[in-house]
């Protein structure tokens, strides 16, 4: 087990060359490659949000330059709630896929492998059981879980209500499980966040790539890695190889209780899906679309704003309330809000007609 640090100053292929050649004991490309990006969202490459579709573009050329004729497919499950082909098209993937000539899965449509796991069942793609599997996440902040790395991307091969039950669950111990059920063959973090200039770390073992990160950075630790060290799954000290002193960016990484916009404060927490958790920062940058809706909105927000108010998402939400309202917003805070006599904003997520509505 290994963390490769690869730098670069100009475009991707050496550093992921190196990458490459580093683990080249993982690869098989014979049986062909499923690339699995971070598209949770339907934003561009600059957004931070999404494994940039150069960083994938520059894998596909190395991997070919490697062999020339290896199948390669790149597949995604995106975020509960959003639509995949908008993911896809919004970030640029859908050109790449074109343009590279390799094909495009929304993994919500894929043929699944069910397995039985410490909840019962899950269904996983067929594809990251079949081809090579490499992991292609982004490092980035996470309101749910400090930050989302190599163990977090893979969230992304469950299927919308799957994604939902992880967050029903407390999301940490559900992370660490499927860690244990599936492993990609090679792991490539974009480390445009967190380091200075193009830096990549390639890894074989998820749960070492979060860990170094974690000391890397001087992050504290999510509670799905806490599981993985108390049962001695993942080493204190890897071997770290490649540019191992690149720089880190002076990114405060630390996560609030909640966010505080105006008079309200907006709590979020594990149980909060990645779609509620983003209707949460929608609030503070409305769309122009449903321009009515979007009016009721802003009105209702300035009023609560007045007297001070709390919304909170997710089930179960910790939360202390400082507001004169508690405003409970998405369907896993009905009971919350019935056992509060509050305000209730249904939905899976809400929408702006339903926002409109209730708040």
């Amino acid at each position: 087990m290994a963390i490769f640090l690869a730098c670069s100053e100009g475009d991707f292929i050496e550093p992921l060359r190196r990458i490459l050649v580093f683990f080249r004991h993982r690869l098989d490309l014979e049986r062909g490659v499923f690339l699995k990006p971070n598209i949770v969202f339907p934003v561009r490459e600059s957004s931070g949000e999404i494994t940039r579709p150069s960083v994938v573009r520059a894998l596909i050329e190395v991997l070919r330059s490697i062999k020339q004729d290896v199948e390669i497919l790149i597949g995604e499950g995106t975020a509960a709630g959003t639509i995949p082909e908008a993911n896809f098209r919004i970030s640029g993937y859908r050109d790449l896929a074109r343009e590279c000539k390799v094909e495009l899965i929304d993994l919500h449509k894929a043929k699944t492998r069910r397995l039985i796991w410490k909840y019962g069942t899950i269904d996983l793609p067929e594809l990251a059981f079949e081809k090579t599997y490499i992991s292609l996440p982004i490092l980035k902040k996470s309101s749910a879980a400090i930050f989302s790395g190599a163990v977090k991307n893979q969230k992304g091969l469950l299927s919308a209500p799957m994604k939902k039950q992880f967050h029903r669950l407390g999301l940490h111990g559900p992370l660490t499980e499927l860690a244990r059920i599936i492993q990609p063959r090679l792991t490539i973090m974009d480390g445009i966040n967190a380091f200075r200039g193009e830096v990549l770390i390639g890894g074989d073992d998820l749960a070492e790539m979060d860990h170094f990160i974690v000391r890397r950075l001087a992050l504290a630790e999510p509670e799905f890695l806490s599981e993985f060290r108390s049962s001695s799954e993942a080493s204190d000290s890897p071997n770290v190889h490649g540019d191992a002193a690149a720089a880190i960016r002076e990114i405060d990484w630390r996560e609030e209780e909640y966010e505080e916009f105006f008079n309200l404060r907006l709590w979020s927490n594990p149980r909060a899906c990645s779609m509620c958790r983003l209707r949460l920062h929608e609030l503070k940058d409305l769309k122009k679309k449903d321009l009515l809706d979007t009016l009721k909105i802003y009105l209702k927000l300035t009023r609560h704003s007045l007297v001070g108010a709390d919304i909170v998402f997710g089930s179960k939400p910790p939360f202390r309330g400082r507001g004169k309202r508690l405003i409970c917003m998405g369907d896993c805070t009905k009971s919350l809000a019935e056992e509060e006599g509050c305000r209730h904003i249904p939905g899976c997520p809400p929408s702006n007609k339903q926002i409109a509505k209730h708040l």
